[in-house]
């Protein structure tokens, strides 16, 4: 099974050097709105707007998708 990356950026960027196994980018891209969602998750973070972007990478370093949660506050 290939190998994806998923590379966390809301404002500081983590690379993952790890990566998981998955059957096909469809099951990645899965995963990777489950992070998304998960950091959305908690309310510390959303303490500012910004945006929280999740990019996939392959075995070959070949971006595959990004997944871009955007949290906007608007008040009054």
């Amino acid at each position: 099974m290939p190998r994806y990356f998923f590379d966390a950026d809301n404002g500081s960027c983590v690379r993952d050097e790890v990566g998981m196994t998955f059957i096909d980018d469809n099951s990645a891209r899965v995963e990777a709105i489950h992070r998304a969602a998960l950091f959305a998750s908690n309310a510390d973070n959303l303490e500012a707007p910004g945006a929280i972007v999740i990019t996939v990478r392959d075995e070959a370093d070949a971006r595959v998708l990004t997944v871009r949660l955007v949290f906007q506050i608007e008040r009054g």
